[in-house]
């Protein structure tokens, strides 16, 4: 099946993030900029009133931080891939040659040759499983999920190429992520991981997006990674597109109450195509929930309450859409790679850069 829905559904993500809109200019441009223009730097003039950079309002200003932020984050990850593409197309060049092959005629034998095309069954079962997320008909998607599909398989082929071709040895990163700014973000939540922990992940998240989803995985696998160092707080950011995700909120806030807000989380991500009212008292079943204390619980207010608090909280900060990942206070854009969070935490707990493979 494919990678992940991400690429598919860019233009309908789950809401409108700062990674959907935002032309960058080179952080080394915009730092050296900013460091010789500074916030005295006249902007404009009304009359005789001069206007500056610390003049603009409050959200303006916040807003160009933001920007100033995602686009470091996006010059970081777009070197780090290059850097692994980079590697890559050596090893295949230099195995190329030793078969005395072109690099066309090896990449064509070795992996475009060996890509199937995908059934309909699979074609059908993965939009069922993303069609909230994906937001057209099947008939509309379908010509673009067999071309995704081939686009992915033929990218887990190549790395599986690569893999094999580098025999152990690994690619060193050396790059050190870019310094961003922070805010106050509350712990307060559901969470996974010591108190004492040196590192508080705070994810704001919709249990109907697909992109939550992704990154409920990626968390769960940093917190394998650093069961000592990393303690994630889960916030409630149900959106307005999503029938079921205020519901499912309220029903994993009563969970909580229980002492088993993270089961039921899981449960609740492995069934988002449909989570009416049946399948939330279902699923408190499965997760062996008091029932009864469940169903009092949802009809008190309760969850509503704790909801309402994380969605004021998420909208201060200046969430838009989900996942929103906020680590030590930096907000990071969407669901970025496994080895690109390893470096910023690795950074943070002041480890040296390593082979994140």
């Amino acid at each position: 099946m494919f990678a992940t829905p991400s690429r598919l559904c860019a233009k309908l993500a789950c809401g409108l993030g700062l990674s959907l809109a935002v032309a960058c200019a080179h952080p080394q441009t915009t730092s050296a900029w900013r460091a010789q223009s500074g916030d005295s730097t006249p902007l404009g003039q009304l009359g005789d009133e001069v206007l500056r950079e610390q003049d603009l309002p409050a959200a303006t200003q916040k807003r160009l931080a933001q920007i100033e932020d995602l686009c470091a984050q996006q010059h970081f990850v777009t070197l780090w891939t290059g850097l692994e593409d980079a590697a890559s197309e050596r090893l295949l060049r230099a195995e190329a040659l030793r078969r005395k092959m072109t690099l066309e005629a090896f990449l064509k034998a070795e992996i475009d040759d060996k890509v199937g095309a995908p059934s309909d069954a699979e074609i059908r079962g993965f939009y069922e499983a993303n069609k909230e997320t994906i937001g057209v008909t099947f008939t509309e998607a379908a010509p673009f999920l067999r071309q995704q599909y081939e686009a992915d398989r033929t990218q887990a082929m190549r790395r599986a190429v690569v893999d094999r071709l580098r025999g152990g040895q690994e690619l060193q990163f050396l790059m050190p992520p870019p310094p961003l700014s922070r805010v106050a973000v509350t712990g307060r939540g559901p969470s996974l991981g010591p108190a004492s922990a040196k590192l508080v992940l705070v994810l704001f998240s919709d249990f109907q997006c697909g992109f939550s989803s992704q990154a409920r995985r990626l968390i769960k696998r940093l917190t394998e990674l650093y069961p000592h160092d990393v303690r994630v707080v889960h916030r409630h950011f149900p959106l307005a597109q999503h029938r079921d995700a205020k519901r499912a909120a309220e029903a994993a806030q009563c969970a909580a109450e229980q002492s088993k807000f993270w089961p039921y989380y899981e449960l609740l991500f492995e069934n988002t195509a449909a989570l009416t009212a049946d399948t939330l008292r279902r699923l408190a079943s499965a997760a062996e929930l008091d029932v009864k204390a469940f169903n009092a619980c949802l009809q008190s207010g309760r969850p509503q309450e704790a909801i309402a608090r994380d969605l004021a909280e998420g909208r201060a900060l200046g969430v838009t859409g989900t996942p929103a990942i906020f680590l030590n206070g930096m907000q990071l854009s969407g669901v970025l790679p496994l080895t690109i969070m390893r470096a910023f935490i690795d950074h943070e707990l002041g480890a040296k850069p390593q082979n994140h493979d």
